[in-house]
């Protein structure tokens, strides 16, 4: 991805390859849980079958409710 073209015929491949390349990543829309902001939730990094699991693992395991972290389940 990071090929540094020395010349100008040199610039087309490397653009090619990189455009090539970043069409076959997979994407979600989502953003990673780690590049959430404050004002965004789980909800905006994860889809909702996996929140409700984690909300029914948060239930089951911590009812208390003692383990906390930087984004809540529920919010």
């Amino acid at each position: 991805m990071f090929g540094l073209p020395a010349t100008e015929e040199a610039a087309e491949p490397i653009t090619k390859k990189q455009a090539d390349l970043a069409r076959t990543l997979p994407t979600t829309g989502r953003k990673p849980v780690t590049f959430l902001n404050p004002s965004e939730s789980l909800a905006d990094a994860l889809p909702e079958e996996l929140l409700l699991r984690l909300r029914r693992l948060k239930n089951e395991r911590d009812p208390a409710g003692i383990f906390r972290g930087n984004f809540s389940t529920f919010g």
